[in-house]
């Protein structure tokens, strides 16, 4: 099995994935794991959260999709990370060195 390049840290985050609600579960410097009950038009999206009270925006890729048919789940995405601002990376750092 293939390992990660970087190591993913668990979190649950309230998000904003192409403008619908969202939760991302875990993250790392190249992407990041997200729940949500839409499921994009297409591979190029948009996630933005709170970290330190000031709203962060990523762009990224689709790179995998699990979809969910219960009423009740939510389809999982994993986003490969195009773009972050500085604020992302070290919100991933400090993750990472309290893990």
């Amino acid at each position: 099995m293939e390992k990660r390049v970087s190591k993913r840290v668990k979190t649950h985050q309230l998000a904003r994935v192409c403008g619908k609600m969202g939760v991302v579960r875990n993250l790392s410097s190249r992407g990041l794991e997200v729940s949500t009950a839409f499921l994009p038009k297409s591979r190029n999206i948009d996630i933005s959260f709170e970290i330190s009270g000031k709203e962060v925006k990523i762009t990224g890729t689709v790179q995998w999709l699990r979809r969910k048919n219960s009423l009740r789940s939510l389809n999982q995405l994993g986003i490969f990370v195009k773009e972050a601002p500085i604020q992302y990376y070290q919100f991933v750092d400090s993750l990472a060195n309290l893990a």
